[in-house]
């Protein structure tokens, strides 16, 4: 129980000095202060030892406990958060103005919550009146009493008189708080603006700005700077004065929020100032989240930091219950923000000014040229990069004259310096020297040098000078020497080379890149005769002057030239006929080939030709030789075997043959054979030359020719070294071919397999169907040939240029003939092969329906005698587009 109140005519004398000693407090009088005797009066008065004062934020719309005691003593503030208005006793009487007993609490618990703190006797009464202030209230004066009925309505009038009085005490110091704020800030702004004026630095100005703020308002602060592509933040001078707020901080500086995801970037963004009452309810990074909510931050203001239309950043204030934010907070960091804007865009100003300045340096320090600038009337070296330094006497020429750092090496050249340079700084215009003999080089060779000399403008109390630009140019001078001497050479060379043109046996022919004609030598005159039009002239245009016509009779045109002119490699063996102005018939072999320029370009193309008629002449005379010569040998050497072969079967026969005799006779059925077999090719190729070779086309059963083939040679390694493995599909491949002629083939083939491969092993004969192709293998375990002689193999007589194939018998004309069988049957041959690894030969025969087999297949373009067909290119394996003749 509380103790009575005392009689009426007490508590009036009460009262009356209680509202005297209220009115009686000076303006200087903290607010604290003046609501702890607000409680003594109120405690002698009423005999209360519980009283709390909460005072009304209206702009936030929050009560805030300003003052309270519990059981006499006084209490922590932080037992009592900012609520909003509700429906509890106090923000009734906020809202209407009037006071409010409450007699029991028992009865009003199904409107508000009633809090017990401390340890003394439950409150079971209250009353409460308002604090007002030019007719607003501005906060509610409550004392409690442990017994119910406590107050009475004297009671209420006597506190809200005390309560009036302490609402003007408080104005006063408020307003005095107010103006020594508005002087300390006034100080502040004065302080920063002059202390961001004495440095460039960055990091001072941010550290100089945070640690202002952080001394005047809330309870911590960061800066918070835009990148340079505006999408995120750099956080700096992170800094707290309540030590709460370390946890926090830490969070802020190591996790800058992105701009467009949280209230700094969007009032960044903005470019508003902005003062966030209740910080809980927006978003924070997670850690920084829950770190406000356990040290109860609850509000926060951002300025931005802006320079004309451009944000570049932003200052950022929390506070909490020990350092709490106040309205006129936001106006001074905004001012601040101002201030700071300028210093902060001429830091960063400063800062790429001087990265510039150290870029520069180091570009002129590693130019590959000499670079100098002299100043004054003694042209002192004020800048000398490594280039430079290497053409001075003087290792270290900054702060020497020009002529002392010139002397030592040349004195005579230095003089001549000197005097350009005086007359460049009195004349105001450049000079240049180019090629001037310099000091010699370290081994003793010619150096030239090169200097450009520029007039300079004084400036920041430094004379004017003159930039000096120097160079090495060596190797100009020898490459003009060079190019000099290669002049002359290159004038006897040309003078050598009309000689030679002049006196060659061969005509020469030489185009320029559009295939104009630009020199005919006296030979090739001789030969084209009148037919030849004046130069200059296309090779085209002799076609309307002389016919001309190919080997196999076709006329020579147009794109003949051109294929022949435009080639990207040399053409070789070209041979064409034409009527002499004699009226004889009269045959050219010609020999192109492109003239490349540096550039890997055509710069046009050179021919040489010759008349062959009297060879052409000759080679029919021999090869009308050879068929006949062959064509008689073949009578009497069959007769010949065939008796051999009689007395072969006859010795076998004969009881007590001597096998001497025996082995005589089969030795000559032997060279018989090969005799014959020569006698064969050599009639064939005859034909080939002479374009006589027909084929004599059926249809033929691919499967049991190669069947046979295979059988008859496995009947002819009497020694058994070989094995002959067969591999063909189930089904039949019937064809459009020459039966003899593929036989031929298969059985050459076959041979080389099992005669190339001297030690014996496998061999086999593969046939099978690929895409439109019927396609022979036939691959062997010998000793292989080297690529590189692979294709001589296809040429009459060629044979690979190995030590173990020259053992192996054989004349060189069996692949040249299988070559031109296959290729008039529209197929391909080809090898490949690895040396001791063996061998694989692989014909491609046109396959499939009648009406495709041959009929879409479209017709090459002619070809020169002496070229090759495009599928003999692929077959060799090289892209060959002509070759000599044989």
């Amino acid at each position: 129980m509380e103790s009575p109140p005392p009689p009426a005519n007490s508590r009036l004398a009460l009262l009356v000095r209680a509202s005297a000693a209220l009115a009686a407090m000076l303006p200087t009088t903290a607010p604290e202060v003046v609501l702890a005797a607000l409680y003594e009066q109120a405690a002698d008065l009423f005999q209360i030892r519980n009283f709390v004062v909460s005072l009304y934020d209206r702009d936030a719309e929050l009560i805030r406990c300003g003052y309270a005691v519990i059981e006499g003593v006084a209490a922590s503030l932080d037992q009592f958060p900012s609520l909003p208005l509700g429906e509890g006793p106090t923000s009734r009487v906020i809202r209407s103005g009037l006071p409010v007993i409450v007699p029991d609490i028992a009865t009003e618990t199904s409107h508000w919550n009633v809090r017990m703190i401390g340890d003394g006797p439950p409150v079971r009464s209250m009353l409460l009146v308002p604090m007002t202030r030019g007719g607003e209230v501005v906060g509610v004066v409550q004392a409690q009493s442990s017994d119910v009925d406590a107050f009475t309505a004297d009671d209420a009038a006597a506190l809200s008189v005390l309560a009036n009085q302490t609402a003007a005490a408080l104005e006063g110091s408020r307003q005095r708080e107010q103006a020594e704020r508005a002087a300390a800030r006034a100080r502040l702004l004065d302080e920063v603006g002059r202390a961001l004026g004495e440095s460039l630095d960055l990091r001072e100005v941010l550290d100089t700005l945070a640690g202002h703020v952080n001394d005047v308002m809330g309870a911590g602060s960061g800066l918070y700077l835009l990148d340079e592509a505006g999408v995120g933040f750099e956080a700096h001078a992170i800094q707290y004065r309540d030590p709460v707020l370390r946890p926090m901080a830490e969070v802020m500086r190591n996790q800058p929020p992105p701009p467009a995801d949280s209230f700094i970037g969007r009032a960044i963004l903005r470019g508003r100032p902005l003062l966030i009452a209740d910080l809980q309810r927006l978003s924070l990074p997670p850690g920084a989240a829950r770190t406000a909510e356990l040290l109860g931050v609850g509000e926060a203001l951002i300025a931005p930091i802006r320079r004309q239309d451009r944000v570049l950043g932003a200052i950022l204030v929390v506070g909490t219950h020990a350092y709490p934010l106040h309205e006129d907070d936001l106006t001074l960091a905004s001012a601040l923000a101002n201030r700071a804007a300028a210093a902060v865009e001429h830091a960063r100003l400063h800062a790429a000014m001087a990265d510039q300045g150290r870029f520069l340096a180091h570009l002129i320090e590693a130019a590959p040229i000499g670079i100098a600038v002299l100043r004054g009337a003694d042209h002192v070296y004020e800048v000398a990069n490594a280039e430079m330094r290497t053409y001075l006497p003087a290792l270290d020429p900054i702060g020497r004259t020009y002529l002392d750092a010139n002397m030592p090496g040349d004195e005579r050249g230095a003089l001549a310096g000197k005097r350009l340079l005086e007359e460049v700084g009195g004349s105001g215009r450049p000079q240049r020297v180019t090629d001037q003999p310099g000091p010699p080089r370290d081994d003793g060779s010619r150096r030239f040098l090169s200097i450009d000399l520029s007039p300079l403008p004084a400036g920041r109390g430094r004379p004017a000078g003159v930039l000096m630009l120097t160079w090495d140019s060596t190797s100009g001078v020898l490459a003009r020497e060079r190019l000099q001497q290669l002049a002359w050479q290159s004038e006897a060379h040309a003078a050598e080379m009309d000689a030679i043109i002049a006196g060659m046996v061969e005509g020469v022919l030489v185009t320029s890149a559009d295939g104009t004609v630009r020199l005919v030598n006296e030979a090739g005159r001789r030969i084209f005769g009148a037919s030849m039009p004046p130069i200059p002239f296309r090779p085209w245009d002799l076609l309307g002057r002389l016919p001309v016509h190919r080997q196999d009779g076709a006329p020579f045109t147009e794109a003949d030239c051109h294929v022949l002119w435009e080639a990207e490699h040399p053409l070789a063996g070209v041979e064409m006929r034409f009527r002499a102005p004699d009226s004889t018939d009269r045959v050219l072999q010609m020999n192109v080939a492109p003239i490349p320029r540096p550039d890997g370009e055509r710069a046009g193309a050179v021919a040489t030709f010759e008349d062959v008629t009297h060879l052409r002449l000759l080679e029919e005379s021999r090869e009308e030789f050879l068929a006949q010569a062959s064509h008689e040998l073949r009578t009497p050497l069959t007769s010949l075997l065939g008796y051999l072969q009689m007395a072969e079967r006859r010795l076998v026969r004969l009881p007590g043959a001597p096998a001497a005799v025996t082995e005589l006779v089969e030795s000559a059925v032997g060279q018989a054979q090969r005799l014959r077999q020569l006698v064969t090719d050599l009639l064939d190729t005859s034909r080939i030359r002479q374009g006589r070779l027909d084929l004599r086309r059926e249809p033929v059963d691919l499967t049991e020719l190669l069947t046979v083939v295979v059988t008859e040679q496995r009947e002819t390694d009497s020694e058994g070294l070989h094995t002959l493995h067969l591999e063909m599909p189930d089904h039949t491949i019937v064809g459009t071919w020459d039966r003899d002629r593929l036989r031929q083939v298969l059985q050459n083939l076959l041979e080389n397999a099992m005669k190339y491969s001297p030690l014996g092993g496998n061999v086999w004969a593969r046939l099978s169907i690929v895409g439109r192709e019927a396609v022979v293998r036939v691959e062997d375990e010998g000793i292989g040939i080297p690529e590189s002689e692979i294709p001589k193999l296809f040429r009459p007589f060629g044979r690979a240029d190995h030590p173990r194939a020259r053992n192996i018998p054989g004349f060189g004309l069996g692949l040249y003939i299988c070559r031109d069988i296959i290729e008039r049957h529209d197929g391909t041959i080809s090898i490949v092969s690895q040396l001791h690894r063996g061998t694989t030969v692989t014909i491609a025969l046109p396959y499939g329906p009648p009406d495709t087999v041959g009929d879409e297949r479209a017709p090459e373009p002619p070809v020169p005698r002496g070229a090759t067909s495009k599928r003999a290119a692929r077959m060799e394996g090289a892209p060959r587009a002509m070759v000599p003749p044989a």
